[in-house]
């Protein structure tokens, strides 16, 4: 089995150093109960005094895996969970968010632009509201939130994971970044965390946190009926409900014509790149590798 001692204490000795450096308010921890994420909490929790777990939902979030992740925070860490869906549209949490998305524009399809506006809507203003509710108006009180990214994910993480990042008094962390995926597993293996893997994950290889259709490909609506059938249900509906309503041509496994993208954004990517996306799955797919940005 391959050894991951070298990579432990990497994680030990980052982990030294942001507590030195920061002196955290608090730490929280990124869940979705897929593969890394377990890995991820483990090893925060080894290194850290974490103060809570907490995972976003999407809205278009398979509902066995936030209940797997309010178990696993909870009983297995005793950890405080803390979920919440986006706020959007004047409401704080809009539980509706991912439909009134795609009522205006349709389903993302398969390019890196509809990923980082996807990605902006439905967890990257969650997190802010998470992160300020922690916070509570203290805007001096530093915050580490551990990720489970790793460079060695993709070969686009290979280029975008950084070990730190800062934003003010938000410090970004990817604790495993320096992990190779026979180290993670091994890992995984030596400390039972398979157990903890949510059910979507264990099925189809995704968390089952973020169905939003980024770099779907053919097939994954299938998967998802076997893995999850009321998410299978809810995507059926909007979809009828976008053939029946609107103009967009295309469904949740398809891209919008290139015409019509050029049409409505230009030729100018109008979202700025997040430097922690949490969600791999869509980029590391076996799909989602193969695709030429649009």
């Amino acid at each position: 089995m391959t050894d991951y001692k070298e990579k432990l204490e990497w994680s030990k000795t980052l982990a030294e150093r942001i507590k030195k450096d920061f002196k955290p308010y608090a730490v929280i921890v990124g869940l979705t109960t897929g593969f890394d994420s377990n890995v991820a909490l483990k090893l925060a929790t080894m290194f850290f005094n974490v103060d809570a777990a907490f995972t976003c939902d999407t809205t278009i979030a398979a509902p066995e895996t936030l209940s797997n992740c309010k178990k696993v925070a909870e009983d297995v860490y005793g950890l405080k969970w803390i979920c919440k869906a986006p706020p959007y549209n004047g409401k704080k949490e809009n539980h509706n968010t991912y439909f009134e998305v795609v009522k205006q524009h349709g389903f993302p399809g398969k390019t890196k632009t509809a990923h980082n506006w996807m990605y902006r809507w439905l967890k990257d203003h969650t997190v802010s509201s998470i992160i300020s509710s922690i916070r509570k108006g203290k805007h001096n009180r530093p915050i580490i939130i551990i990720s489970g990214a790793r460079k060695y994910e993709s070969v686009r993480r290979m280029g975008t994971s950084e070990d730190i990042t800062i934003n003010g008094n938000n410090i970004w962390v990817n604790i495993c970044n320096e992990w190779t995926n026979s180290e993670v597993h091994a890992f995984a293996e030596d400390n039972k965390l398979t157990r903890y893997r949510s059910p979507i994950s264990k099925a189809i290889g995704m968390s089952g946190e973020c169905f939003c259709g980024c770099f779907a490909g053919k097939g994954e609506l299938s998967e998802i009926k076997i893995a999850s059938p009321s998410t299978w249900d809810k995507l059926n509906r909007i979809q009828k409900w976008l053939t029946d309503n609107t103009n967009f041509s295309w469904g949740y496994e398809e891209s919008p014509p290139k015409k019509w993208i050029l049409e409505k954004y230009g030729q100018t990517n109008m979202f700025s790149e997040s430097n922690m996306i949490m969600c791999s799955t869509c980029m590391n797919n076996p799909i989602g590798k193969t695709l030429v940005e649009t």
